[in-house]
């Protein structure tokens, strides 16, 4: 022999109890569900195998190994055909042709059954030292069609489903897939090609061992990707043997009281088992209804998705189209106001500038909305150029002095003496931070004034956004002697929409996305913004920092 009997038997022994556990741990997580019975039969089926390639190898009467040889190729039989069936059910059903067909699939493996206890099949059985070899007939021929089509047409159709389902169905099927195909390969070849070429049956008794594939790797999966399933299993297998053990304890009892005890608790422990098993089905249940919730949810929030993305592309259409028209709106209005086209009665002049005032209002807000629009979308691109950031708020201060002026209140400039070394930066970009910046401190304050501030510090870091190392960056600040800001208030007036209402701003109007669009732009530099202020009548200061870069 090829093995020590003693230790062929033992793995023999290891390998029947292994199938058997994970038969009824599949069976039990799930009693009515066609793939759960279906699997089970396999491995059932597998069972049979198993233990008819043993037994033909070592029982005596010829009789009893020509049947059980037969058996052998039975079962086989049927693990390609339940193999088959199981692939076009999951772990969804495939909605084909296959569905006509399905009770010529029957006949077949009714037709193919018969076959296998008929000489046709196997003719006799040769004795040797080793065990036996079966003396194949003419069947042996429909049998390796029926046996080889249906396994291939299984692991088709299984690695088509792969392809199409979800990760994590995806990640259960292929192993699943993977220790099928491992056990189909190894089992086929030493337990039915190599018999049938070399015509010796010596090396068949191994074929049953390859089913360790298909336990470890099914029972992986299992315990992988579906953990609650098991605690049902596992539940239901360890009341069964107490109780049995306790049952078998009432019959053994010395006297009569022992007797009665014993059944007592028996009765009890089968309630509280009851009542274990029971709480485990529910708490799966539970688990199902939150995973279908889950699933529900991930659907509803995709849709929402789309929908916010349809949303932005329509604002940023319609932001886009209206731009043009309120432009030449207000360049009429301008014209008008400025008596080019004669002279104006007073009251048309007041009516004409409240006009004039909401046109320009309405073009900021498109203005604003669709460089929301592009942000949100990701579009929102930087040109970044060598620039002097001295020169840059040097301008923007001079071209607000007027606004600041007709308020009454003053803008000054805090410049640097020695000159700041040009870094890389979007200039139009940084010119629309400050003007954003600028404009508010104009608009929230009335007494006092604004300050605009510029200087490079050094640091320290690592900038994420360049991968670089930078020792230096430059700071821009707006400080203003306005309204303020509630100190409950501060962390979120960088958001969408967001205006900080009180007493002292209720008649100030805005978009709300002015700030937002400035963290934005300074986010894309690799900067940072943020603001201070001491509370409400007190002023705010804000500052952002760009990282000194000599090239991109």
């Amino acid at each position: 022999m090829l093995m020590n009997f003693e230790l062929y038997f033992s793995i023999f022994v290891l390998t029947i109890l292994a199938n058997i556990i994970l038969g009824v741990w599949i069976y039990l997580s799930n009693k009515k569900n066609k793939i759960n019975i279906t699997f089970s039969l396999i491995i059932f089926c597998t069972i049979i195998w198993i233990i008819s390639l043993f037994l033909s190898d070592f029982l005596k009467n010829v009789q009893y190994i020509i049947f059980f040889t037969r058996m052998a190729y039975f079962s086989a039989v049927w693990i390609s055909i339940l193999f088959f069936y199981f692939s076009l059910i999951f772990p969804k059903k495939i909605e084909v042709f296959w569905d006509k067909f399905i009770n010529l699939i029957w006949i077949l493996a009714i037709i193919s059954s018969f076959i296998c206890f008929t000489p046709l099949l196997v003719e006799d059985v040769k004795l040797t030292s080793w065990g036996s070899t079966p003396i194949l007939g003419p069947g042996i021929y429909f049998f390796f069609i029926i046996f080889f089509v249906f396994s291939f047409l299984s692991f088709l159709f299984l690695f088509l489903k792969y392809k199409k389902i979800q990760d994590n169905e995806k990640t259960k099927l292929g192993y699943l897939i993977i220790g099928l195909f491992l056990t189909f390969i190894f089992a086929s070849t030493i337990s039915l090609i190599i018999p049938y070429l070399l015509n010796s049956a010596e090396i068949a008794k191994f074929g049953p061992f390859s089913t360790v594939f298909f336990i470890t790797f099914t029972a992986y999966a299992i315990v992988k990707h579906q953990l609650m399933e098991i605690r049902v299993v596992l539940a239901n297998v360890l009341v069964f043997i107490i109780g049995i053990i306790l049952f078998a304890q009432i019959f053994i009892s010395g006297d009569l009281p022992s007797m009665v005890l014993r059944a007592v608790l028996f009765v009890v422990y089968i309630y509280f088992g009851y009542l274990l098993i029971k709480s485990v089905l529910k708490e799966i249940e539970q688990r199902k209804q939150l995973e279908e919730l889950s699933l529900r949810l991930e659907k509803t929030n995709k849709k929402l998705r789309e929908l916010d993305k349809l949303k932005d592309e329509f604002i940023s259409v319609a932001s886009h189209d209206l731009r043009a028209p309120i432009a030449v709106i207000e360049g009429y209005l301008s014209m008008v106001l400025s008596e080019k086209t004669g002279r104006l009665p007073s009251k048309a002049r007041e009516l004409l500038e409240k006009v004039y005032s909401s046109t320009r209002y309405l073009a900021m807000l498109s203005r604003d909305v669709l460089e929301t629009s592009r942000i949100n979308q990701k579009r929102l691109k930087l040109d970044l150029t060598l620039n002097d950031i001295k020169e840059v708020v040097s301008n923007m201060v001079d071209q607000f002095q007027v606004n600041a002026q007709e308020k009454g209140i003053y803008l000054k400039a805090h410049l640097p003496k020695r000159n700041i070394p040009k870094f890389v930066f979007d200039k139009q970009r940084i010119e629309e931070v400050l003007q954003n910046l600028i404009a508010n401190a104009i608009k929230f304050t009335d007494k006092g004034g604004i300050e605009v501030g510029v200087e490079v510090r050094p640091v320290q870091k690592l900038q994420p956004k360049y991968k670089k190392k930078v020792d230096k960056e430059v700071l821009v600040w707006v400080k203003d002697t306005g309204v303020g800001i509630p100190k409950d208030k501060l962390s979120y007036v960088f958001g969408k929409f967001t205006q900080v209402r009180n007493d002292l701003t209720r008649d100030k109007r805005g978009t709300g996305l002015g700030l937002f669009i400035c963290k934005s732009i300074i986010d894309l530099h690799g900067g940072k913004i943020w603001v201070v202020s001491e509370g409400d009548g007190r002023g705010s200061t804000f500052f952002f920092t760009l990282p000194f870069l000599k090239n991109e």
